[in-house]
């Protein structure tokens, strides 16, 4: 995991906030944290540069003849509070959810017996299994007809 990764594409360069760099292949999951003085859609249009310059940093690193059909990037937008999880495919983003995933600090969530501790504990489990299976994916090497119905999957966000 690198903190200020510098991405250098086409049309935008400058660091993600935080970067997790897959050692084998180079591509990237790009994390931009929500600027408190900033609106989160400007944390997405930044992820969303940011995908789309690792994504031409990847292509010149590639050989001209590897598949490229389904060679795909994860972005993560947050706030800590609010998780949103994106997919760049070449030409298209996707969310992963309709939904945020919200995970609710508050002092009552610090008491082990209280209800607030319990949403606490199956909120940060979500985000985490979710951070977990992004970092599988991009880990194992997997043939083209199995990344193409990865990334379906997470467009129809049964995931």
């Amino acid at each position: 995991m690198a903190v200020e990764y510098e991405v250098n594409g086409k049309k935008y360069y400058g660091p993600t906030d935080y970067a997790i760099i897959e050692s084998k292949s180079g591509n990237l999951i790009c994390i931009t944290e929500d600027k408190i003085d900033k609106s989160m859609q400007e944390g997405f249009a930044q992820n969303i540069r940011q995908l789309e310059s690792s994504h031409d940093v990847n292509k010149k690193k590639r050989k001209q003849d590897e598949n490229e059909d389904f060679d795909y990037l994860y972005g993560i937008i947050t706030s800590a509070r609010e998780w949103y999880f994106l997919l760049h495919n070449p030409g298209e983003i996707s969310l992963s959810n309709v939904t945020t995933f919200v995970i609710k600090y508050c002092k009552e969530a610090w008491n082990k017996e209280s209800n607030e501790y319990g949403i606490l504990c199956k909120n940060t489990k979500k985000v985490l299994s979710i951070i977990v299976d992004l970092l599988v994916d991009k880990a194992v090497d997997i043939e083209p007809e199995a990344k193409r119905i990865k990334v379906n999957r997470f467009r129809s966000n049964d995931n």
